[in-house]
């Protein structure tokens, strides 16, 4: 299912990875083209560039698409959560 899915993400979208220097550390940015509306879009992560696609297919409303994308938001949101937890709890350490 993984394959089929990026073939027809690669038929509607090309991307890569563009790496910037930011004082000495070098960052990661993707670069997305859409080549049905010819728009060049950048991202800070894989994860966003993946919600990007899967929002503009989700948009002419299929039920595969529409389910890809909540599944990927809730997997987006769980991981975000859990790394505000290890946050925290260091935060927290380090004030006692």
């Amino acid at each position: 299912m993984k394959t089929k899915l990026l073939k027809k993400l690669r038929k509607q979208f090309a991307w890569k990875c563009a790496q910037k220097d930011c004082g000495g550390i070098m960052m990661d940015r993707w670069v997305l083209l859409n080549n049905d509306q010819h728009i060049i879009t950048t991202y800070a992560s894989t994860e966003r560039l993946l919600y990007s696609m899967l929002d503009y297919n989700a948009e002419y409303g299929f039920a595969y698409w529409n389910k890809l994308l909540h599944t990927h938001v809730d997997k987006m949101m769980r991981r975000e959560f859990g790394r505000i937890g290890t946050i925290d709890s260091r935060h927290y350490k380090h004030t006692l």
